[in-house]
């Protein structure tokens, strides 16, 4: 460009009309850079065969995707807080069960004794050996009953806690099966995202090289508007200027949207480790329901 202008400078002569030269220079130079920036220059290669507008258009397909996954990850961590809720109401109801035995136990077993100290007070000439008998027969019902009915309760809690922990398994499942779709979908979005970064280093080495080209022209233009010549600068040619500045200005919004979805991104990965490891709690407390209803069961 500048051997262009200074050609054209060259050429002027004392007494010469230098407003054709001047607007001729001009029409030249931003002709070659309208061809640069279009990528039809006659030397210089495009550098990058995606438009604009296509990145754009991925980049909300992008956002679009993240909002799904964002969704997602929602109603996981719903089913996760429902499965909590409900092992939390078990155990309160197992405890309330075993209240409820313990409290049984005593008032049988002091209706036993009840009943024993009355009959030993009303015998009247009963033989000892029938009071005996009376008495450990009591005390065998008492035994019995009380084993019985503590395994009926142990049986009907396993038959509930064994329906509850499939329930759980098949929960556990799904859970884990929505994770895996989700970090695949999150490699995918990774691999996206690096394909922008690139995209977007070449264009903002683009913007530099037509900002640099810039700065250059309206510095030749201040050094001519400073010898005394005149500044007619043709419709075409402002037009040319606002184009080259509109792409500038979309090439900065492009740039921003990489970043929120980088953003985006990161958080995703975040919240994906923190419900692994919740899923990880969770399977524990499961097994450690299994231990406590196996111990149960062999006590």
């Amino acid at each position: 460009m500048k051997d262009v202008v200074t050609k054209k400078i060259q050429e002027i002569k004392e007494g010469t009309d230098v407003d054709p030269i001047i607007n001729a220079a001009f029409v030249q130079i931003m002709g070659e850079k309208l061809k640069y920036i279009l990528g039809q220059g006659s030397e210089i290669k495009p550098a990058c065969k995606i438009s604009r507008n296509e990145i754009q258009e991925q980049l909300q397909a992008q956002q679009k995707e993240t909002e799904g996954e964002r969704r997602k990850r929602e109603s996981v961590k719903n089913k996760l807080m429902e499965v909590k809720n409900q092992l939390e109401e078990e155990q309160k109801n197992r405890e309330v069960m075993e209240a409820r035995l313990v409290r049984d136990q005593k008032l049988l077993k002091e209706s036993v004794m009840a009943l024993t100290s009355h009959l030993q007070n009303s015998k009247n000439g009963l033989p000892d050996t029938i009071l005996n008998i009376i008495t450990n027969s009591t005390s065998s019902n008492e035994t019995s009953s009380a084993s019985l009915m503590n395994d009926n309760w142990l049986l009907e809690d396993l038959d509930g806690k064994h329906t509850q922990e499939s329930a759980m398994q098949n929960e556990l499942d799904n859970l884990k099966d929505n994770l895996i779709f989700e970090k695949q979908n999150l490699e995918m979005a990774a691999y996206d995202c690096d394909k922008f970064r690139s995209l977007c280093d070449e264009k903002d080495a683009e913007l530099k090289v037509a900002q640099m080209e810039k700065r250059n022209l309206e510095m030749q233009l201040s050094k001519l508007s400073s010898q005394g010549l005149k500044k007619n600068i043709p419709k075409e040619l402002v037009e040319a200027i606002n184009q080259v500045l509109e792409k500038i200005q979309e090439e900065v919004k492009a740039r921003a949207m990489l970043r929120t979805a980088e953003e985006t991104k990161r958080k995703l990965l975040s919240e994906k480790s923190s419900l692994e490891k919740k899923i990880i709690e969770l399977e524990k407390r499961k097994s450690s329901e299994v231990c406590y209803l196996n111990i149960s069961c062999l006590a």
